[in-house]
């Protein structure tokens, strides 16, 4: 039971000279950054007082808070007044695995509020989901359903084949979840995301729709938690999350408390095969549990991989709980697993260098250094398509002329017409060009021909459905040629006489997509002022998503090359997104800021810029 301290309005705080209303110890929250943890939160007549801990990762941290940071609660924002232990204008810097304790102070919050959020309002900023101040523990109820489901857990896997079809996974939310915490990349052979981007969570629902090219792990992220689900063509997987107990587990302070708990639950096809995946005592990852990856050799690096797979496999081998499918595709993946970090090992310590600011000297691979993974005994093996890593382990057999990449499918995997296909085009959500299409049937696989042809009609219909604008919403375009101190004025010039707020964003930054649902009513109060609000945005944002997102953001809408919008940033000194200029009726910045400042401070600014002829 938390301890909540409820002093009288009458009784003075010793230290601060003000009334001291409530104080509440470690209070819960149902999701958000886990890196940072709330011990204790103090709300006087006139501040709310934040204590919060900061736990680096493996590969340490530099850590700065955003000055747009708020708390809020019953629909209104509370500003940060002051931070002590990290700066705002600086970046602090953490050592590996490393704790920084931090006070932060906002205006005052109402005593009488039960849960509050925070968010530092930029992109990839820290947010904390339902803060609870009134101590009490979220209760999360798991359906009865759930509760007596029994898995089957000796379903066969299907044939290592390659066979074009489409599957769904379904995800369900027990507690709230962060807004734009789901991520999907798409990941069949070569055509890698980008970035992977957010799938829309509706009522604690989301849907993951796609296609495959063959059997095998689909990955997407709730937050930075990676989640593989094993799909065939046909299948129609559901998942339910408890988002709560997922957060709490991963806490020092409450991590015991729910280590035990059950977290996930599969139904549907193959929810054997995917409760063990998913629930399993040991990660089947080597570097999720090796914390000084930075300071390693590739040798040593090696040594410990190849270490904790003889560990594991054992494990698995003893297990007796396991079916022999359930065990085959774990066994698959662990493989695959171990192939791949051993591979990439020069280029995983290069990471965790560059991450701390280091040098990456020299990192050599000695002669034989990939004669252990070369010999696992599965590598050759057909099912290796079902793993995560299945690209890579082609992509090495074919360069060492094994003759398990001697089949047409392995040809395919490695030519250059697919490789051009999936990097420059398919997994930047665009259209093959005629040149590229014209190529298709160079490709021998009927499942990779088919898979190719369905997402390239399926972009291409996309973009030509959102050509134009539509209702409330017009795209406007600059010639690639606009450049540096040329580009405002270019924007500026079509709404000479009006106010602008120009909104840089991007379809991946979910605070940029929470930031506009929150201006909606204001932009529905200025709607008759002399007030044009313009939405800018680059390359990383997919151009079919782009287009398909704007159809609900009223304005006017620039899809800027990299180099652009990289000009913009820098010329107003933007660090990140979401980012805003607010222009005059003669085109001139009155106001900028980096992170969202609130719904009020952005009226106000607006209605500023309007007062001012």
């Amino acid at each position: 039971m938390k301890k909540i301290l409820l002093v009288m309005l009458s009784v003075l705080c010793w230290l601060s000279g003000y009334a001291q209303l409530k104080v509440v110890e470690k209070p819960y929250f149902l999701g958000g950054e886990t890196r940072l943890e709330v011990s204790r939160v103090s709300l006087y007549d006139d501040r709310t007082v934040v204590d919060v801990d900061y736990y680096a990762g493996v590969m340490g941290d530099a850590i700065r808070l955003s000055p747009s940071a708020t708390l809020s609660a019953g629909g209104k924002q509370y500003a940060l007044k002051k931070a002590e232990g990290i700066s705002t204008t600086e970046d602090l810097e953490v050592a590996v695995n490393g704790k920084v304790s931090m006070q932060w102070t906002f205006e005052p919050l109402p005593v009488d509020v039960a849960t509050c959020d925070f968010q530092e309002n930029v992109d990839r900023g820290w947010t904390l989901n339902q803060i609870h101040l009134d101590g009490k523990k979220p209760e999360i109820d798991v359906p009865e359903r759930l509760v007596h489901h029994r898995p089957d857990y000796d379903r066969p896997l299907p044939a290592a084949q390659p066979v074009f079809g489409k599957f769904r996974i379904t995800v369900r939310f027990l507690g709230k979840v962060s807004p734009g915490s789901i991520r999907y990349g798409l990941s069949e052979w070569g055509a890698q995301s980008l970035l992977p981007v957010s799938v829309e969570e509706k009522d604690g629902v989301c849907v993951i729709d796609d296609y495959l090219t063959h059997p095998g792990l689909k990955s997407f992220y709730v937050g930075r938690q990676k989640y593989s689900v094993f799909v065939a063509p046909g299948s129609e997987v559901t998942m339910t999350i408890n988002y709560h107990a997922i957060q709490m587990a991963t806490t020092h302070l409450f991590g015991e408390e729910y280590k035990d708990v059950q977290k996930v639950w599969f139904e549907g096809d193959y929810d054997g095969l995917n409760t063990a995946l998913n629930n399993g005592p040991y990660s089947l990852d080597a570097t999720d549990e090796l914390d000084d990856i930075g300071t390693m050799s590739v040798d040593e690096l090696k040594e410990k991989v190849l270490a904790y797979y003889d560990r594991v496999n054992q494990w698995l081998e003893n297990d007796a709980s396991f079916s022999a499918p359930v065990k085959r595709l774990l066994h698959l993946e662990l493989q695959a697993l171990t192939f791949s970090n051993v591979s990439s090992a020069k280029y995983t310590i290069g990471f965790a260098l560059r991450a701390k600011g280091q040098k990456r000297g020299s990192l050599t691979e000695g002669p034989g250094f990939r004669d252990e993974i070369m010999a696992l005994d599965s590598l050759r093996s057909p099912t290796m398509m079902m793993t995560t890593r299945y690209p890579s382990i082609v992509s090495a057999l074919s360069k060492a002329h094994d003759p398990a990449a001697d089949h047409s499918w392995c040809k395919d995997l490695e030519s250059m017409v697919l490789n051009e296909m999936a990097r420059r085009y398919l997994g930047r959500m665009a259209p093959l060009p005629d040149t590229l299409l014209a190529k298709v049937d160079s490709l021998q696989t009927p499942a990779i021909r088919e898979y190719v042809l369905t997402k390239h009609h399926e972009y291409a219909e996309a973009l030509k459905k959102a050509a134009h604008g539509g209702d409330g919403y017009t795209i406007a375009t600059l010639d690639a040629s606009v450049r540096g101190d040329s580009l405002l004025p270019a924007i500026a010039a079509r709404h000479k006489g009006r106010v602008v707020l120009i909104d840089f964003w991007a379809t991946w930054c979910a605070p940029c997509r929470q930031a506009m649902k929150s201006m909606k009513p204001m932009k529905e109060e200025l709607k008759d002022k002399d007030v044009d609000f313009v939405f800018v945005t680059d390359e990383t944002s997919p151009q079919v998503l782009w287009k398909k997102m704007i159809t609900d953001i009223h304005g006017e809408h620039y899809y800027l090359t990299n180099a652009q919008n990289a000009d913009l940033l820098k010329k107003y000194q933007f660090t990140g997104i979401p980012a805003y200029l607010i222009l005059d009726r003669e085109g001139r910045v009155v106001y900028q800021h980096v992170g969202f400042p609130g719904t009020e401070v952005m009226k106000q600014e607006l209605e500023k810029a309007l007062s001012t002829r």
